[in-house]
């Protein structure tokens, strides 16, 4: 719920700049800032949302969605369900993303 007061926060502001005619360059910054915060909490909140409806914990879910920011929570259930052969065989960047998933679940159930 959090996410969503955050949410609301950023949307009456994006509303508040959109009534300014002349808007500066440092106005048309803040604005797009606040497009780019308003699109990751839009973001974290579907991915904690994916999680609880296959995990149903509150708490890992919001760590999660707020944490891994780079792929969903299905790509993310995939990367973890490899084995270690199967990791062997990837490209450099999707160990990476193996790795990235496997920081972010060791985190987020602590």
């Amino acid at each position: 719920m959090q996410l969503r007061l955050l949410a609301a926060i950023v949307l009456l502001g994006l509303a508040g700049y959109a009534e300014a005619q002349d808007k500066s360059a440092e106005q048309m910054a803040a604005e797009r800032g606040l497009g780019i915060l308003h699109r990751l909490l839009k973001t974290a909140e579907q991915k904690e949302a994916q999680c609880l409806r296959a995990i149903g914990d509150k708490e890992f879910c919001r760590c999660m969605g707020t944490k891994l920011l780079s792929m969903d929570f299905v790509q993310y259930v995939g990367l973890l369900a490899k084995t270690e052969e199967e990791v062997e065989k990837l490209s450099p960047e999707d160990k990476r993303s193996v790795d990235v998933a496997r920081k972010c679940r060791d985190v987020c159930l602590k």
